[in-house]
């Protein structure tokens, strides 16, 4: 479940928003998909931080991987699977092992 978004109907009908603002997050995608860059995005949106724009990404890319991983092949029962993250860097990325 992504954890980085807030749903309430009393907030934009119960679209997806970063928590503490009124900003949609397929706001941010909307921004990436058409060429955009991140700091594009916060310039045009500053309710919302680079913490959390970076927090949503992480959150969807773990949700995919999950989704690719156990639609595509039965990855389980060939190998070991792990998220990593480094407090000592910005870099988060799945560890596999055969």
């Amino acid at each position: 479940m992504v954890k980085n978004i807030k749903i309430d109907k009393d907030i934009l009908g119960g679209t997806p928003v970063f928590p503490g603002t009124r900003v949609p997050v397929t706001a941010l995608f909307d921004y990436l998909e058409d060429g955009d860059s991140i700091d594009e995005f916060l310039l045009d949106f500053p309710s919302v931080t680079r913490k959390q724009a970076i927090a949503l990404l992480a959150d969807v890319r773990k949700e995919m991987m999950k989704i690719l991983l156990d639609e595509c092949v039965p990855i389980h029962s060939l190998c070991r699977i792990t998220w990593h993250s480094s407090s000592r860097s910005r870099n988060s990325h799945w560890l596999v092992w055969y």
